[in-house]
């Protein structure tokens, strides 16, 4: 059988009858030995498809093939009052079947390309498969990297396969980009994809910049003293003690006409003359001092109250510590001009300076500046939200594929030599298949054209009145084209007055010409899986050999892979048949790769099925002929006993043929040499005739060892012999 040829590969019974879970894996040609009740025909019918079990059967290359069963259900299917006609090719036209029998080998040897160029097929999918999972490992490294990502991989993690396929498409998308920083990208991923994202109010500073920083007031910078035109002015000028001199005056009427700090009688005038020096002049300066500081204070006031109610309005989730740290440098500044005017009015007659207030102002507004850009922006972003989360995905990918880009060179390069291999043959394929389907359609033309149902009929009443079946036979119905009767010498029909043996002989004669024929016009050498199911059941002994030669037939056909027979199943109960169909020639086996012997056994209502390598079958008949070959040509008093046991138990027992015939067969010595021996069969196992006398000298042995031979020859079982004798020679037919 050439390898991959389509056939069972498995049979897995789960539950049919008394199998449960039982597998076997079949050969080409399959002898299967178990007693009645073990089995045997619900295994016939899980290959027929008609068991009502649970059960698997796997072809080889996933092809079914028709299945051909001989049991019970096939002739109770086949044989109804009218049987199908069964189509083979006339004898007179033998061009038209060789040049079937060409197309057939021909079809089968294409199927047989086709298969192996598949199985290349497969194997580079297997090289491809195997170079993807190795790019599937490295991309899921890069998924658990990129985890953090789930928006971006949603619909792509759900496992390594998965993942590496949504590589390989977004490669076609988007170009590889190793620039971007993956943290960077992660941080935008936050802001793009956070269940806070929505529009922000805008930082507004009209208020603030409404707020006008009060004008430099030079009072600051003068010092404000009182009138020098009298005395004591000039006096208090020359001292530069006006504020000291202020002070006192405040506290002059408490004194009740002494010095507040001498506490000596103060000359008269001195209050006037100290009161003119302090003029509304003086005065007024000192109030616009004060009404500067008021209009300051109202200023630090409300720039402060703005600052704080335009950063309570800031979304919490931007960084206001920058507008703190510039307020607080404004505050500070304001309050150390503050500072200084206060100063100034302790003491008029100093000179102060102010802080400018403007840059540090400046520098607040920026940094609500720079906040209100990154609102603009969010809004920015929230307009735009799709095709930012797009770029974001292109983005992110083209990292991945940069991450990715030498185990995907890797993985095309393998990947494409694959896909073009199998582009290549795939080519071949589909030529062969065409090729194939045409050789087909001319096979199927001439088969259609030239078959008939005739020489089926022709063959099996030759057989039927060969074994002395003449009291019926098969007819073409002329009533129903196409189909068969079984009719009495008189033409009545005989289908129901048959014996069991008739019955039976003659169904297994039209399932043996339908293996080789068609129930149809064409599909003569259609592949098939052939099922014999104990087809010597109810049969009697002289056509058992008959029915042994068709089944060897069938076996043999299938080995030499003919007539469109790929498998073969032989069941029985019956060692005797199981010897003679599973016999290949003395000193031959079939080979393990082709042949497995199968024993089917029942215990506790549970099948069991063993394989075996040889044939496991073995009787006494056989330990009888074991004897004959160990023994020889040298004298011994049991050999002569041992040959007649054999012809007794083959003739009698097994083949139901009259011994006695052969005699006549052979003149002089050897006539009286066969008497010998096939007398004592006459006489009964454990009798002795007087009538002759036996010599157990050399050459006497040799002449029952050649007249024994021959007694097979002469009635036609040379094959026998030479079966249980394991020889292909022969011994010379006259002494």
């Amino acid at each position: 059988m050439k390898e991959g040829q389509p056939m069972i590969s498995s049979i897995h019974i789960d539950n049919a009858a008394t199998y449960s879970n039982i597998t076997i894996e079949p050969k080409q040609i399959n002898f299967v030995y178990g007693g009645n009740g073990t089995g045997k025909t619900t295994l016939s019918r899980v290959i027929s498809g008609t068991s009502s079990g649970s059960y698997h059967i796997e072809w080889e290359n996933g092809t079914n093939l028709e299945t051909l069963v001989f049991n019970g259900e096939f002739i109770e299917k086949n044989f109804s009052e009218r049987i199908s006609g069964i189509f083979t090719l006339g004898e007179d036209d033998d061009k038209t079947a060789r040049r079937i029998e060409e197309l057939g080998k021909d079809i089968d040897d294409l199927g047989n390309e086709i298969t192996t160029k598949s199985k290349s097929v497969t194997g580079q999918r297997e090289k491809q498969k195997e170079a993807f999972q190795q790019f599937a490992e490295a991309c899921w490294i890069q998924r658990k990297t990129f985890s953090r990502f789930s928006e971006i991989l949603k619909g792509t993690l759900k496992g390594k396969d998965t993942f590496a396929k949504s590589c390989l498409a977004k490669a076609a998308e988007v170009a590889a980009d190793g620039s971007p920083q993956i943290e960077d990208l992660f941080d935008e991923y936050a802001r793009v994809y956070s269940n806070n994202l929505q529009k922000q109010e805008r930082i507004e500073l009209s208020e603030l910049n409404e707020i006008a920083v009060p004008e430099a007031c030079n009072l600051l910078t003068e010092p404000i003293t009182g009138s020098g035109n009298t005395p004591i002015g000039a006096f208090i000028d020359y001292l530069q003690n006006s504020n000291w001199v202020k002070q006192g005056v405040e506290l002059y009427p408490l004194a009740k006409g002494r010095c507040p700090y001498c506490q000596r009688t103060l000359p008269a005038g001195l209050e006037t003359e100290i009161e003119a020096y302090f003029d509304d002049r003086y005065e007024e300066s000192v109030g616009a001092i004060r009404s500067y500081q008021a209009t300051y204070a109202s200023f630090r006031d409300r720039v402060i109250q703005s600052i704080e109610a335009i950063e309570e309005s800031v979304p919490n989730e931007y960084d206001v510590n920058e507008v703190d740290a510039a307020a607080e440098a404004l505050n500070h500044v304001l309050d150390v001009n503050l500072s200084a005017i206060k100063q100034k009015l302790v003491d008029p007659s100093s000179k102060v300076e102010m802080s400018d207030e403007t840059e540090a102002l400046t520098a607040v507004k920026a940094a609500f500046g720079r906040i209100d850009k990154q609102i603009a922006a969010n809004n920015e972003l929230c307009d735009n939200i799709s095709s930012t989360r797009s770029d974001l995905s292109r983005r992110v990918w083209g990292l991945i594929l940069h991450n990715l880009s030498s185990a995907q060179k890797a993985y095309s390069r393998s990947a494409g030599g694959c896909e073009k291999a199998i582009n290549s043959i795939q080519a071949i394929i589909t030529n062969k298949e065409d090729e194939k389907r045409k050789k087909q359609a001319e096979k199927a033309h001439l088969e259609t054209t030239r078959t008939s149902i005739t020489p089926t009929v022709d063959a099996i009443n030759s057989l039927l009145e060969r074994f002395g079946f003449t009291g019926f036979s098969l007819s073409e119905d002329k009533q129903s084209k196409g189909m068969y009767r079984i009719v009495r010498p008189d033409g009545a029909d005989a289908r129901r007055t048959l014996s069991e043996g008739e019955y039976n002989f003659i169904s297994f004669l039209y399932f043996y010409h339908l293996v080789y024929g068609s129930l149809e016009t064409d599909g003569i050498d259609t592949p098939r899986v052939v099922v014999i199911d104990d087809p010597i059941s109810s049969l009697d002994s002289n056509v058992m050999f008959i029915i042994t030669s068709l089944a060897k037939e069938i076996v043999k056909d299938c080995r030499d892979g003919k007539h469109g027979i790929k498998q073969v199943f032989i069941l029985t109960h019956n060692v005797y048949f199981h010897k003679e169909v599973t016999f290949l020639g003395s000193r031959s086996k079939w080979p393990e790769t082709k042949c497995a012997y199968w024993i089917i056994s029942k215990a506790d209502e549970r099948t069991a099925i063993s394989h075996h390598a040889d044939n496991p079958i073995s009787t006494s008949y056989e330990l009888l002929w074991d004897e004959i070959r160990d023994i020889g040509d040298a004298p011994n008093k049991n050999a002569f006993n041992t040959m007649r046991r054999i012809l007794e138990y083959y003739f009698s027992v097994i083949g139901g043929i009259d011994y006695e015939e052969c005699i006549d067969m052979f003149d002089g010595a050897d006539k009286i040499t066969c008497k010998a021996l096939v007398s004592c069969i006459n006489e009964g196992s454990h009798m002795i005739s007087d009538d002759f006398v036996i010599v157990f000298t050399p050459e006497a042995m040799k002449s029952y060892r050649r007249v024994f031979k021959e007694i097979f020859y002469k009635l036609g079982q040379r094959a026998h012999y030479e079966m249980m004798m394991e020889e292909n020679t022969s011994l010379p037919m006259q002494a």
